[in-house]
């Protein structure tokens, strides 16, 4: 079973010029990269990942600052110019006119990746990853299982803030819910997040914070300011911070939802409606989009994995769940 563990990094100020240095390389061979691709496309020549690996060495020696990363950071990139790639050719099935992968900008690249992690040491609150930047500090909110095996590591900065995210591989082996035999049905609505079958209410209703407040006053600032000047940078990054703030609290209370429905009921009987086809309500502080509801069957069902049968989608109404859930929990 594969989970990713998200930690802030604090680097020193010789390490954090050093993330920057090579998240600026990743994107120049990221956009040379689609260049190539593009180019190839116009010709009518299909190009694959293995491709772009064949022709990696030599783009190693004709940029040297490459030679100093290991090969792992640029084979992560080449697989998002492949991803790319293959959405853009998907996008063409259903419009003939879709647009081309962009190319990224400064403010539009932020992370780059570690694929095939070696030499790569967690001890003592700090990370070790050969090639890179020597020992990072990192805010370890939580340990890792004792037997997880790191499959890939990501970098991303936000507003001068780095995250470090670790997807590591463990063994999770089938665990007794504490209440065996429990079930409910669970309505994904716009109005109310969700509605259980026993009567449980969950609002999304977002409420006013510091934090969202704070996220208004930066959106002021910016409007206020010359365009592409010194400060509208600060307050960009500035902005940047709040917004990622406000992400960081509504994620949390959305998992806090999954957690707190999944630990009450072993299976769980979900409607299976397309959420986006949902009309927005329209006397609202905020109007959804069904994005909340996603995230809570998307956290219910990675919550489900290691007790299998846990969470169905169900076609048709919820009507009559009573006599619906019976047959499931038997």
């Amino acid at each position: 079973m594969f989970l990713q563990y998200k930690f802030p990094i604090e680097p020193s100020r010789a390490q954090h010029a050093r993330l920057a240095s090579i998240l600026q390389l990743q994107r120049n061979l990221y956009n040379d990269a689609l260049q190539n691709r593009r180019a190839a496309f116009q010709r009518g020549v299909h190009l694959t990942y293995e491709d772009d690996t064949k022709s990696l060495p030599a783009y190693r020696m004709a940029n040297r600052q490459h030679t100093a990363l290991p090969w792992g950071i640029n084979n992560w990139t080449l697989r998002c110019v492949d991803t790319a790639m293959t959405r853009y050719r998907d996008r063409l099935t259903a419009n003939p006119n879709a647009g081309f992968p962009r190319f990224r900008s400064e403010e539009r690249w932020r992370s780059f990746g570690v694929h095939g992690v070696r030499g790569c040491v967690i001890a003592d609150g700090y990370l070790t990853v050969d090639g890179i930047v020597g020992k990072l500090r990192m805010r370890m909110h939580r340990p890792l299982p004792a037997d997880a095996r790191i499959a890939r590591l990501t970098f991303t900065r936000r507003a001068r803030q780095w995250h470090v995210a670790i997807l590591i591989d463990c063994k999770v082996g089938d665990q007794e819910h504490k209440k065996p035999g429990s079930a409910c049905g669970l309505d994904l609505g716009i109005e109310q997040l969700a509605s259980l079958s026993d009567g449980s209410l969950f609002d999304d209703t977002p409420r006013k914070t510091t934090q969202s407040s704070a996220l208004r006053r930066a959106y002021r600032a910016l409007a206020r300011c010359q365009k592409d000047s010194r400060r509208s940078k600060k307050l960009r990054e500035r902005q940047d911070r709040a917004s990622q703030r406000v992400i960081n609290l509504r994620s949390t209370r959305l998992h806090q939802i999954s957690a707190a429905i999944t630990n009450r009921f072993e299976t769980i009987v979900v409607e299976d409606l397309a959420l986006k086809q949902f009309p927005r309500p329209t006397r609202t502080r905020r109007p959804s989009d069904g994005v909340g509801a996603i995230a809570i069957r998307e956290n219910g069902q990675v919550l489900a994995e290691p007790r299998p049968k846990r969470l169905l989608e169900m076609r048709g109404g919820l009507e009559n769940l009573d006599s619906r859930i019976s047959g499931f929990s038997a």
